[in-house]
């Protein structure tokens, strides 16, 4: 009759279970790492195709905001932020006064506005107020893609190399 031996199963089934429940921090690290590679890729996109401008600040903006992480979800946000610039509003506010007579002007220009590097990427990448879309972000997104899942599969190697798998 035969029979069957283990030696070690119990080990295996321990390291098994504990990867199962991969650390916070682990999954922080590897998202990390993951979005340092696109956002290095969304500013050599905005490079390549020339959308840079003087101050360079839709460029320099470019990073990873905001981890988030419920108990099912962990990500992290990879946009521009900040200010860009201010400008000139330049619509003015016309209205009728005292109905029947002329309209009058009650004010000239719509005063100061900001916009903010994250309305500026929009525009370069969806096209508006004259500009042709260019989607600078999706084109980087998809062309780093694999680079990014090696950068995170690195961390979690480095990790499992740490428990001795």
């Amino acid at each position: 009759m035969a029979t069957l031996d283990t030696n070690g199963l119990d080990g295996l089934m321990f390291d098994l279970k504990e990867l199962e429940e991969l650390p916070t921090e682990v999954i922080d690290d590897m998202l990390m790492a993951g979005g340092e590679v696109i956002a290095k890729a969304h500013k050599d996109e905005l490079r390549s195709m020339g959308l840079v401008g003087e101050t360079k600040n839709l460029v320099n903006s470019i990073g990873i905001h905001r981890k988030r992480h419920s108990a099912s979800e962990h990500y992290v946000l990879v946009y521009p932020s900040g200010r860009h610039h201010t400008y000139r509003a330049r619509s003015g506010t016309y209205t009728k006064m005292n109905w029947g007579r002329s309209g009058g002007v009650r004010s000239k220009g719509g005063g100061t506005k900001e916009a903010t590097n994250n309305d500026v990427g929009f525009v370069h990448e969806f096209g508006g107020h004259g500009n042709q879309a260019r989607q600078w972000m999706r084109k980087a997104n998809e062309e780093n893609i694999d680079q990014a899942v090696e950068a995170e599969y690195a961390v979690y190697d480095k990790y499992l190399t740490s428990k001795g798998l």
